[in-house]
């Protein structure tokens, strides 16, 4: 996901992603290669010579989600919480941590889940029979919870040495206490 704001106005001065100053731009255009940016990158292009920190990066408070959370009881505690520490870990620009990247790939499992469900509805997917039915549900559900689990046992274990891990720990646990607010 690319957040791109902008600040002042005018010619193109310059360009900040992810807080470091990037060159590949000319005559008012911005030449972004995909294959050098992160999965997420703020893009601040300041114009006129105004200074990066002038713009806001369009981020929100709750990362968003392609679906409603009330659709999914049955996993809508955990992606809360996923959402919440994915946030966090972005203010504190470590959206590029392992620990990030799972969390992404969990919410992942749980669009699927969501999608899935709406294309059943829809008829666009076919239904299996029983008990092949439930046994898919339980797999998509399944996939989700053990990377829920595994995300909390790794920032959960005790005495973590890297101080790195400390802190992404630190984020899991704080982000936990807001997750159902």
């Amino acid at each position: 996901m690319i957040f791109v704001s902008a600040a002042g106005n005018g010619a193109v001065s310059s360009v900040v992603i992810n807080g470091k100053q990037y060159s590949n731009f000319k005559d008012g255009q911005i030449h972004l290669r995909y294959d050098e940016l992160p999965d997420e990158a703020s893009v601040t292009v300041c114009l006129g010579g105004a200074a990066a920190s002038a713009g806001k990066t369009n981020r929100r408070e709750r990362l968003p989600l392609s679906f409603d959370l009330s659709s999914l009881p049955e996993c809508a505690t955990r992606v809360s919480h996923l959402q919440y520490f994915q946030l966090a870990l972005n203010k504190a620009n470590l959206q590029t941590s392992y620990e990030a990247a799972h969390a992404k790939k969990a919410l992942d499992v749980a669009e699927a889940i969501f999608l899935r469900k709406e294309f059943l509805k829809s008829g666009s997917l076919k239904a299996l029979p029983e008990p092949a039915a439930s046994a898919a549900d339980r797999i998509y559900l399944d996939s989700f919870n053990r990377l829920y689990d595994g995300l909390e046992k790794v920032l959960s274990e005790p005495a973590r040495k890297d101080p790195s891990k400390k802190q992404l720990a630190q984020y899991w646990q704080a982000t936990q206490k807001v997750r159902q607010k």
